[in-house]
């Protein structure tokens, strides 16, 4: 075990203003706990960068919640 612990969450979502398209709660794709670091681990996105920098400094990562929408309109 680690002496540090971080608690990782993220939500995203691009609004594309001219879109008539609205973005609903239904539109985000949510992970929860491990699901996330399974998900996003090795990825080049700003979340999975953030788990392998915490992995390679041996940081103990305790998952929460992602989600996000593909690029719509206002929420």
């Amino acid at each position: 075990m680690s002496e540090y612990r971080v608690v990782i969450a993220g939500v995203k979502h691009e609004t594309n203003t001219f879109s008539t398209v609205k973005t609903k709660l239904k539109d985000y794709s949510p992970r929860y706990g491990q699901e996330i670091i399974d998900f996003y681990s090795g990825t080049r996105t700003e979340l999975g960068g953030f788990i392998d920098s915490l992995r390679e400094n041996n940081i103990e990562i305790i998952p929460t919640l992602a989600a996000g929408a593909t690029p719509s309109g206002p929420i």
